[in-house]
């Protein structure tokens, strides 16, 4: 069983690149189900071939498509600043200290893959995350937390 989660998160990690370059993560939402599942969140924080690197980060929430705050996007809110839909299981970061694609554990929260920005994250001095919520009142329920998130590559 171990060895077939290790394939899958291999699999996971095989980006495709289509002819105009761009990358395309496929599946991304299963992914993100079978990673937030507990019999495989061990398996992926003790597997030799993922390297972790455990950080701080400040860690809040954002609703793009139940926008009643008017800021959850600097310009369009139906897509992400790499293309995507936004959904939970998408976080934004600053991509210059967090690549686009990176595949986070975020405490309370689950699995997310780093595929926006925001001036937020950009203008934060430390590591800043902004995970999808649904809807306009769970994001603010999240509030601000500081966690220890690790990034697995």
């Amino acid at each position: 069983m171990k060895k077939i989660i290790a394939l899958l998160l291999i699999l996971f990690f095989l980006v495709f690149v289509n002819e105009s370059n761009q990358t395309i993560i496929k599946n991304q939402e299963q992914i993100i189900n079978l990673l937030n599942q507990k019999q495989i969140e061990k398996t992926v924080t003790s597997s030799p071939q993922i390297k972790e690197k455990t950080m701080t980060a400040r860690v809040t929430a954002y609703a793009p498509l139940d926008n009643k705050s008017g800021i959850c996007a600097d310009s369009n809110p139906t897509v992400t600043s790499t293309g995507y839909t936004p959904k939970v299981g998408i976080c934004a970061v600053n991509p210059a200290k967090i690549p686009y694609g990176s595949l986070i554990y975020i405490p309370f929260y689950g699995y997310a893959i780093a595929q926006d920005t925001g001036v937020a994250m950009r203008n934060y001095d430390g590591i800043a995350i902004d995970v999808v919520m649904e809807t306009y009142e769970e994001a603010m329920e999240w509030g601000v937390q500081y966690l220890e998130i690790q990034i697995l590559n």
